[in-house]
């Protein structure tokens, strides 16, 4: 069930915005401009450790974002994107 249900979004990270595109028949986009973002927060709990999985939670002043289930290393490449670095 998770490898379909992450195959149905489409993450783009650039330094100016995050925009994720989920769903199969109806395609919805959330664009989260870079500036607007206040934190980010990634989580991990012990079972999606296990699968070197993680969650990112992005806040802005009038909402957030989160992403589906991605990769430790793929986390950690969108939140170093966004840093700058």
């Amino acid at each position: 069930y998770l490898p379909r249900y992450v195959s149905g979004y489409k993450i783009t990270a650039t330094k100016n915005y995050i925009s994720v595109e989920r769903g199969v028949f109806i395609r919805k986009e959330t664009i989260m401009p870079q500036p607007r973002l206040i934190y980010a927060r990634k989580i991990t709990t012990v079972l999606s450790a296990r699968f070197s999985l993680c969650l990112l939670v992005f806040s802005a002043t009038r909402g957030f974002l989160v992403l589906p289930p991605i990769e430790k290393e793929t986390a950690n490449d969108i939140l170093r994107l966004l840093d700058g670095e």
